[in-house]
């Protein structure tokens, strides 16, 4: 596993404790479908929502989610739920991004950025 593997699993880590602190569910990690993956996929009072992490080191300022990146967690939302049977009453797409500096993390949370 290469050093930018390792920071993004070091990050999905922290932002599951930081979901799990907040009151999600974590329903999948790393959901797969194919060439797609969710990165994290949790509930919280009857909504569904797909989390895409995004890792960084030193404040690097590439967080933008591209068209292809946001059609693929559509799909893979859709497969998801086709998969599980899944109706929820609210889906949204949510973005956690983490920093490092200096071996210090600092998350920022952004809900329903799709």
């Amino acid at each position: 596993m290469d050093r930018r593997q390792e920071i993004g699993q070091k990050g999905e880590r922290l932002a599951i404790n930081f979901l799990k602190t907040m009151g999600w569910t974590i329903k999948a990690h790393n959901y797969r479908i194919g060439h797609k993956e969710i990165d994290i996929i949790a509930s919280k009072n009857n909504i569904l929502s797909l989390f895409e992490i995004k890792t960084k080191i030193n404040n690097e300022n590439n967080y933008i989610i591209s068209r292809t990146q946001q059609n693929t967690l559509r799909q893979a939302h859709l497969a998801f739920c086709d998969h599980y049977q899944l109706n929820p009453v609210k889906v949204s797409y949510s973005l956690i991004v983490i920093t490092y500096k200096n071996k210090l993390a600092n998350l920022h949370y952004y809900p329903s950025f799709l």
